[in-house]
């Protein structure tokens, strides 16, 4: 009972093993879910879905919904069936559970999710003027049919489960195609709405804590907490952003010293004043502007939502240096 898609993505079925004589006590996967289960009435669901973020705040609510929903109900199922019919082998049990998940997502009429993701769908399409996406750090997509990116998001999330991937491939046409939208077509295609930037090795300067700071997706460095976890205390964002400068920097460096490569045999270029390579083709860039810009912007994304100036200016810098250059003569 887990899907996984990265480590800011993923929602699974909570399960605390037993302890005994300092250490935890070995069951299988499948036991270990139906026995927590037993034990309590209310199983507890881990639901850590950053890409729900950039949905709007209505639309999130349905999307954790049903992708708890799908995590829970099969189990809750085959905990019904199993106190009523005699204990079955592993192996056995998890044929039941990718038999009920298949069941539950099948395009059929007694089917549980079409009916009900076809019944948001609709509820959605006739209040999207007033769904606005929300703007974070990681934004990069531009967004603007709530009822399409809720049915890209919940049927990317179903097809982790690998067991259920042509069932959710036949639903997500039957969605697509009462949103009149081709199933193949370029804004049916899922992509990750987050662009984030992981910075390396930030150290704490009160107790020399050390850790990674993911920018775009640290749910505290969103809320603008900036504290060290171990010991809770106020990174220096100075420092912080001196690092992001240098990194920039770095970058734009290294693009302006390029090689250039041949577009025909890839072949570097040696002679300097050679117009074309020894096989007649014409040179390009190894890495091309559009590609250096898309990346840059997940910096200037960062530096304007957490109010990086210095940041900005050096972006602003690199991408627009007749923009942001000032005046010849002040008149």
């Amino acid at each position: 009972a887990l899907l996984f898609m990265d480590n800011s993505n993923y929602g699974g079925l909570y399960y605390e093993g037993e302890i005994e004589d300092g250490r935890e006590v070995e069951m299988s996967q499948i036991d270990r879910a139906l026995t927590a289960s037993k034990g309590s009435q209310h199983q507890e669901i881990h639901s850590n879905w950053d890409i729900a973020k950039y949905l709007p705040e209505d639309v999130q609510k349905y999307f954790d919904l049903c992708v708890s929903e799908f995590l829970y109900l099969p189990y809750q199922q085959i905990l019904g069936e199993e106190n009523t019919t005699a204990p079955q082998t592993d192996e056995k049990t998890l044929e039941q559970i990718n038999e009920t998940v298949s069941n539950m997502i099948s395009c059929s009429a007694d089917s549980y999710f079409p009916k009900k993701l076809f019944g948001i769908v609709r509820g959605l399409q006739s209040s999207e003027a007033d769904a606005e996406f929300p703007q974070l750090p990681g934004s990069h997509l531009s967004m603007h049919n709530p009822s399409l990116e809720f049915a890209k998001f919940v049927t990317h999330c179903f097809s982790l489960d690998k067991h259920a991937k042509k069932d959710v491939e036949v639903l997500r046409k039957q969605m697509f195609k009462l949103l009149n939208v081709p199933a193949f077509s370029a804004e049916a295609q899922f992509e990750n709405p987050c662009l984030t930037y992981v910075l390396p090795d930030v150290i704490c300067t009160f107790c020399n804590h050390c850790r990674d700071l993911d920018l775009c997706r640290d749910p505290d460095l969103i809320m603008g907490i900036w504290k060290c976890t171990n010991c809770e205390n106020q990174y220096e964002k100075g420092a912080i952003e001196a690092s992001l400068v240098a990194v920039v920097n770095s970058r734009h460096t290294n693009y302006q010293v390029q090689d250039l490569i041949c577009k025909r045999c890839n072949d570097v270029k040696v002679a300097s004043m050679g117009e074309y390579c020894k096989c007649s083709g014409v040179y390009k860039n190894r890495k091309e502007p559009a590609k250096f810009r898309a990346d840059l912007r997940i910096f200037y994304n960062i530096a304007k939502y957490h109010k990086f100036e210095w940041l900005l200016e050096t972006l602003n810098q690199i991408l627009d240096p007749l923009g942001s250059a000032p005046p010849i003569f002040d008149r």
